[in-house]
């Protein structure tokens, strides 16, 4: 299976650095710099790993036939210093609102994703720390 999309510098002019990544089914925007609009790059990959390992959350859980009426990912980037200012730790806050969702089936739809099914979180260096948070309401 193969990947394949067109990566386009949209500000030619001056100083913006705005990429437009052109993929079959949409546009990604990603923004660096004083006058940036758009998430960066960086921005972008943490936000890769929390819809990749929400996707996979959610539809374990909906395989379980558990009522969840809400799912947000809070995400938290640790970055080094110094170029080339990678991520150094990411912590990612599961909040899940529903109708009697048992923690342990949270706990194991993370830990599938994690360890078999996330393939954003397979292609980061494996030295890097994701913490998984959870927090669970009933609503």
């Amino acid at each position: 299976m193969s990947e394949q999309a067109t990566l386009k510098l949209s500000t030619v002019e001056g100083e913006g650095l705005r990429f437009e990544a052109t993929f079959p089914r949409g546009t990604i925007v990603m923004d660096s710099g004083a006058t940036s609009t758009h998430p960066n790059p960086v921005q972008h990959l943490m936000t890769a790993l929390a819809a990749c390992m929400g996707i996979d959350v959610i539809g374990i859980l909906r395989k379980k036939r558990l009522k969840v009426t809400s799912y947000a990912i809070d995400m938290h980037g640790e970055r080094a210093e110094h170029p080339p200012r990678r991520y150094t730790r990411i912590t990612l806050t599961h909040r899940l609102v529903g109708q009697g969702i048992p923690r342990n089936a949270v706990e194991e739809a993370i830990r599938l994703s994690t360890d078999t099914y996330c393939s954003v979180h397979h292609t980061l260096r494996p030295d890097l720390p994701v913490d998984n948070l959870i927090e669970i309401s009933e609503g």
